[in-house]
């Protein structure tokens, strides 16, 4: 999934495309919408079986620094809700998104977590 490291003139003007459209899913009431893309993030980035969190993280990472921590927050509550899934991993989800901004990024993912 190179959308979000393409350096092409279409690449770096649709950057940020797609934590927008993770985050429009999430106030229009389609969380689920939105859990399942990253999903699919996760599982078409990796090798089979092996999911890859860099995608989401960075995803995730974006939605804070847009001022917008209930999206990624939103997002992780609906992958805890969903049955338990092999691929899922909150923590490497989390990690991912502290190696994309820091533990500060993730914290705020965590603050609004815990006020659900």
């Amino acid at each position: 999934m190179m959308i979000y490291s393409d350096e092409s003139p279409e690449g770096v003007n649709f950057r940020l495309l797609l934590p927008c459209i993770l985050g429009t899913l999430v106030d229009w009431g389609q969380v689920s919408w939105a859990a399942d893309l990253l999903q699919s993030i996760c599982l078409v980035a990796g090798p089979p079986g092996a999911p890859d969190f860099s995608a989401a993280g960075w995803c995730l990472y974006n939605s804070v620094g847009f001022g917008r921590a209930d999206w990624a927050a939103s997002i992780c509550m609906q992958l805890r809700q969903q049955p338990a899934q092999p691929w899922f991993s909150e923590q490497r989800l989390l990690d991912s998104v502290v190696e994309w901004g820091g533990q500060g990024t993730a914290q705020e993912i965590h603050n609004c977590l815990a006020s659900f």
